[in-house]
């Protein structure tokens, strides 16, 4: 990754021409060697921070298995809150029903993916037979549809987005 290429992130990640405009305004030219060094630091670091980055993540291997446990279990409890929501409850109600559950589950050292239908039922008439198929990882992904959210669609998206950055005419590679 070339440090030019920083200076782009930067620009396009905190809108840094908007603030140098301001700042050249605000100042005469004279002064604006001076006083911008906190802006050509941060671009620096920025710069420094993305080669480090992409030395790491260019060696990452992703083990889908690994990575489909450790984001189910109690990290979840936002959906099983969002499934009760779904369905009719009041979210107030619905945090406190989850928080009981988590409180629970931590208790005996499980998680939601073991409860029985009884079980889920138990903690509120509301969960249906979809409610395993509905409070998992994958689905969790799923059900995240804004633009900037782990959604398959989003995720595309800013892909192809980057994407096309990348390749504009006149970028050098």
């Amino acid at each position: 990754m070339r440090s030019s290429w920083g200076v782009e992130a930067l620009h396009r990640a905190t809108g840094l021409p908007v603030i140098a405009d301001f700042y050249t305004r605000l100042y005469p030219a004279a002064a604006v060697t001076v006083q911008s060094q906190p802006l050509y630091d941060a671009e620096h670091t920025l710069a420094v921070s993305l080669d480090a980055t992409a030395a790491v993540v260019s060696r990452l291997t992703l083990h889908r298995d690994r990575a489909g446990r450790a984001a189910a279990g109690l990290l979840l409890a936002t959906d099983v809150a969002d499934y009760l929501v779904s369905r009719g409850m009041p979210f107030r109600q619905a945090h406190e029903v989850v928080g009981a559950m988590v409180r629970r589950l931590l208790q005996e050292k499980r998680e939601f993916e073991s409860l029985s239908l009884q079980e889920w039922r138990q903690a509120s008439e509301l969960f249906g037979e979809d409610v395993k198929d509905r409070v998992t990882a994958a689905a969790s992904v799923r059900m995240r549809k804004t633009p900037q959210s782990t959604h398959p669609d989003a995720v595309a998206a800013a892909l192809a987005d980057t994407r096309a950055w990348l390749l504009a005419p006149g970028r050098a590679v």
